[in-house]
């Protein structure tokens, strides 16, 4: 009985810690999926800081087609 209460608890506290990482994440409250965007550059800079990264273009004209 107390390893199976331990183990529901557990496994709710780390549903309730990956909530935050989730939202923080979604696709969808940045981008639309139905609108692809292309970019047409040269790359000059990729970084990769933890967690997450940035690609530097340089691009002609407004660079989107």
């Amino acid at each position: 009985m107390r390893t199976k209460l331990f183990t529901m608890i557990t496994g709710a506290a780390l549903l309730l810690a990956a909530a935050p990482a989730w939202a923080h994440h979604a696709f969808a409250a940045e981008f639309d999926q139905n609108k692809p965007l292309k970019l047409k550059g040269t790359v000059v800079k990729w970084e990769v800081p933890n967690p997450h990264s940035w690609i530097h273009m340089n691009v002609k004209d407004d660079g989107i087609s």
